[in-house]
């Protein structure tokens, strides 16, 4: 599973009202018909973020507000809540506190649902477990079903995952082995999401860094949404953001997408020949100035030949320091055996001469 799984599974409450249970491919499927919302939500709040950090109160509320309309798409009430309270607090700032109030009144109200769902999902999750064990496993797993329903509404991951496991886990007890692996498996997927946290936003990154892939991320989405002409004004914006800020990996990464892009826009049926020309021309230029900086990206990294020789020497010298102490430790075991060999035949006839 890629990264920013998570970020959608919560969103299936709206799959189990037309089905009690949840198969794993129906789960992957939801996924992967609103990853592209998921994606526009953590992207522009990633942006937001940012400019907030640089008091731009302005472009923070509109990156805000946009994030905030891709979570309410997927209902990620989390999500919701905790931009409705940062959206509160900016509006509170500017002193407009009368909607700044709304905001986290909504916000508060939010966490409470989350609060009460989380309570009734645990009840649910401890019924299913007490079903279990008198092996009433078709109402376990119902009751399964039920608390994973309600896991994935709050984004509680802990619950998604041990709720995934445990439904795995009946199912091959039941003599469903494939179907109860594919629980399982998604289980540790989901688990493993969680230990690692990695995101592509690296702590290192400053803000106009951040900024820069996050339009970048989103020229990536609508380029393979196919939608050309937005992705084209996201690359141009990450790619001047980059450049402004001379930031060598960002310019990379925006100049070969542009490329990309560029290249679909020639092909369009509806582009004239003069356009043609002009976004191959392009395509062309982004081509090159990527490959460029690339391989003057990859020479920085690659150790020179006098590196390389010394760390060659270092390791020669190494090898002669490890064969000489273990030598010297062979000897030094060997010369303690023969030690103690002598003393025990000396003990030995001493004895026998009393």
């Amino acid at each position: 599973m890629k990264k920013g799984y998570l970020f959608l599974l919560f969103a299936l409450c709206n799959l189990f009202a037309t089905a009690q249970q949840i198969t794993p491919d129906s789960i992957f499927h939801y996924y992967i018909s609103h990853k592209q919302k998921m994606v526009l939500a953590y992207s522009f709040k990633t942006i937001a973020d940012a400019y907030n950090e640089d008091n731009d109160v302005t472009k923070a509320l509109a990156y805000y507000n946009k994030s905030l309309a891709a979570y309410q798409s997927i209902n990620d009430k989390g999500g919701i809540a905790k931009l409705y309270f940062t959206i509160g607090k900016l509006l509170n700032t500017q002193g407009n506190r009368k909607e700044a109030l709304s905001y986290r009144d909504k916000s508060k109200k939010i966490n409470q649902e989350i609060a009460d769902q989380q309570k009734t999902a645990n009840t649910l999750n401890k019924l299913a477990y007490s079903y279990n064990t008198q092996l009433k496993t078709n109402l376990a797993l119902t009751n399964y079903y039920q608390s994973l329903k309600l896991y994935l509404q709050i984004n509680d991951k802990t619950g998604i995952v041990n709720s995934l496991n445990n439904i795995g886990t009946i199912c091959i007890e039941q003599g469903n082995k494939p179907l109860g692996l594919q629980y399982y498996n998604l289980s540790q997927n989901i688990k493993e999401d969680c230990k690692k946290r990695a995101r592509a936003i690296k702590a290192e990154m400053n803000n106009s860094d951040r900024v820069a892939y996050s339009f970048n991320s989103i020229a990536a989405l609508y380029y393979r949404q196919k939608n050309y002409p937005m992705a084209h004004a996201y690359a141009d914006s990450s790619l001047l953001i980059a450049k402004q800020a001379n930031y060598p990996n960002s310019i990379c990464r925006a100049d070969s997408l542009q490329a990309q892009i560029d290249l679909a826009l020639a092909n369009l049926p509806t582009t004239t020949a003069s356009q043609k020309a002009n976004y191959l021309a392009e395509s062309k230029t982004h081509q090159q100035q990527y490959t460029a900086l690339h391989d003057s990206l990859q020479n920085l990294k690659a150790p020179t030949s006098s590196t390389a020789n010394n760390n060659a020497s270092i390791s020669s010298a190494d090898s002669k320091t490890s064969t000489n102490f273990n030598f010297i430790k062979t000897a030094g075991i060997i010369i303690s055996v023969i030690g103690l060999v002598v003393i025990l035949v000396y003990n030995s006839l001493q004895k026998k001469q009393k």
